[in-house]
């Protein structure tokens, strides 16, 4: 629910947000839980700017790295 909100592309907080999610799914050791929040990160980028966008697409590709 958090990733799907619309004030969430425009925070200040954004990177600190994207740096807390990343290390914590690096450290996940259940796929189908990380490919989860994979997924709801890439439906938030529907409707997000495009900064937001490439922030996902650079974290989803960490993560791929990672597992």
């Amino acid at each position: 629910e958090f990733i799907a909100e619309f004030s969430l592309p425009d925070s200040s907080l954004l990177e600190l947000f994207f740096d807390l999610l990343l290390v914590s799914l690096r450290q996940d050791t259940k796929l189908p839980r990380v490919l989860s929040f994979v997924k709801r990160i890439l439906q938030a980028c529907c409707l997000a700017p495009p900064n937001f966008i490439i922030t996902c697409l650079i974290l989803v590709s960490k993560l791929m790295e990672t597992h």
